[in-house]
């Protein structure tokens, strides 16, 4: 993205409009998949934690919650 000049995330991936709430999709995407948090039940009354690295050193940041931000940290270890 940034190679192409570009200063706000598209609608998908590989481009789209830069005008729809869908764009916060790669955000969306770093919480759930790269950090892995998920609510197993609606409502987050609990909360599953299981960041998928792939060749990341580490990963950390915060998901907000009804019941407060859920905060991750997680560096590389040996296991994939």
């Amino acid at each position: 993205m940034l190679s192409t000049g570009g200063s706000a995330f598209r609608e998908c991936w590989d481009g789209g409009s830069y005008c729809h709430g869908w764009s916060a999709t790669r955000s969306r995407d770093l919480l759930v998949h790269t950090l892995g948090v998920t609510p197993p039940e609606p409502g987050y009354g609990r909360v599953r934690v299981a960041p998928r690295l792939g060749t990341l050193s580490g990963a950390r940041g915060e998901v907000p919650t009804p019941h407060g931000p859920v905060r991750v940290t997680r560096p590389r270890t040996g296991c994939a």
